[in-house]
């Protein structure tokens, strides 16, 4: 279990973290996203969270399920803004 608990593994230098997550993911409860914030706080690391209501766990790029859809656009100016990312494409999946 401690192996697989990410908030566990957390130090300074940790690289900045981008979190999506649902709050009806019944795999992985929301809560474990949460303790993760808490370490990386903890330790000053930036961080961005996404918390969508309703949802399932697993979903993808590809997820079409109203609201959760637009986290690709969220993910791609998070990389932008971090310089992983030259461009920035703006669509959301319908």
């Amino acid at each position: 279990m401690a192996a697989m608990s990410s908030e566990l593994r957390v130090t300074s230098r940790t690289p900045p973290v981008f979190l999506v997550h649902t709050t009806a993911d019944t795999a992985v409860p929301p809560e474990n996203s949460l303790l993760f914030v808490q370490a990386l706080r903890r330790a000053r690391v930036e961080l961005e969270l996404h918390l969508y209501q309703g949802g399932r766990h697993g979903f993808g790029l590809g997820e079409k399920e109203g609201h959760i859809g637009t986290w690709p656009i969220m993910g791609s100016l998070w990389l932008h803004k971090h310089g992983f990312a030259r461009e920035v494409t703006l669509t959301v999946a319908r």
